[in-house]
């Protein structure tokens, strides 16, 4: 949407981040979950001084990192962690003097605040305002939603009296304004109109039995209803084996997201080792993500079910809608890699 001007924007995930401002090499033999979880902590000791680079005092250290940089955006603040906001603060210099202090902008939403489980601490977004002496701005407009589906988010929400939207109820964007408030279901379903349903049950297996029951009558009232569309939430992981049980009864495919725990570590997995090891030994070279792909291919073209190579297909397919498929340094690629089979751990679908 940038054009060219987007050649000048620094897109990284802490990690990435912390990688360039460490100036770390990666092996992938040698490198594990935990050591890329350390990058973030040194680079953090950098940039305020407490570790130097030789031939440089604090300052000067700092300087030279953060080269070119006077704007920082942060996407998703209600996630980040204590470590996380430890390095916003040390690459914004939240301590120093404003001549040293780069400008902010931080976008979030505490109503989304889901990851606690993770190490996210919502005190930090609500606290932004302060560390930073900043200008709130609300974006109560949803561009996603039916507008049966934004007036239940906000009958439940409301009941969460600190949040700091109280005053600023999520209403339609303005363009949709005029669609039918049950969205496409408002014409195909006669019976819920596209309005959200409280279906009460007497016991666990009742409930799945309801889940599904209420999959098939929707795909009854469209043919075209992709399966890949629908999702099934809830709070414990033993509640949703009924579910799967009376899906696969019926023939219904399902993916499961697995929690970090269920999965291997992602860089002792063969095919994740044997693509880094490739990509780290043309890390000098400029390659198009088209190019890769076609090498990950020809490497399991005998092994097409193969579930990890298509887990890097995926990957490398975001690669390349995020270039353009234009030539890149292969180390941006290996660094990409790294940083999304790291996150991706934390949620994996089987």
């Amino acid at each position: 949407m940038a054009g060219d001007d987007a050649k000048g924007v620094t897109v990284q995930t802490y990690h990435g981040l912390s990688l360039r401002l460490t100036g770390h090499a990666m092996d992938t033999q040698n490198y594990s979950s935990e050591n890329f979880a350390e990058l973030i902590k040194e680079a953090i000791s950098l940039l305020k001084g407490e570790k130097t680079v030789l031939g440089f005092d604090s300052d000067e250290t700092r300087h030279r990192l953060l080269a070119g940089y006077r704007y920082i955006m942060v996407d998703e603040y209600q996630d980040i962690d204590t470590e996380q906001y430890q390095l916003i603060s040390a690459i914004a210099g939240r301590t120093l003097d404003e001549d040293n202090k780069l400008a902010i902008l931080a976008v979030g939403d505490d109503d989304q605040y889901i990851y606690s489980f993770r190490g996210a601490n919502i005190s930090f977004i609500r606290q932004f305002k302060e560390d930073y002496q900043a200008h709130e701005h609300y974006l109560a407009q949803n561009y996603h939603s039916s507008a049966h589906i934004i007036e239940a988010a906000n009958a439940l929400i409301q009941q969460n009296k600190d949040r700091m939207k109280v005053a600023h109820p999520i209403r339609i964007n303005q363009g949709r304004k005029s669609l039918p408030a049950g969205g496409r279901w408002q014409q195909f379903d006669t019976l819920a109109r596209g309005r959200v349903q409280i279906i009460r049950c007497a016991s666990g297996q009742a409930q799945a039995q309801a889940v599904v029951n209420e999959l098939l009558r929707l795909r009854q009232l469209d043919t075209q209803l992709d399966w890949s569309q629908c999702a099934v939430l809830a709070t414990q992981w033993q509640l949703l084996n009924p579910v799967r049980a009376i899906l696969e009864e019926h023939n219904i495919p399902v993916s499961l997201m697995l929690p970090a725990d269920k999965q291997p570590p992602p860089f002792r997995i063969r095919e994740n080792a044997q693509v880094l090891a490739a990509l780290k030994q043309s890390r000098k070279t400029v390659n198009t993500a088209s190019f890769w792909l076609n090498t990950l291919a020809e490497t399991y073209q005998d092994n097409k079910e193969n579930p990890w190579a298509e887990q890097l297909k995926d990957i490398l397919l975001d690669w390349q809608k995020e270039t353009n498929d234009g030539e890149v340094p292969t180390e941006q690629t290996l660094e990409f890699l790294y940083e999304t089979l790291t996150e991706q751990r934390k949620e994996r679908r089987m």
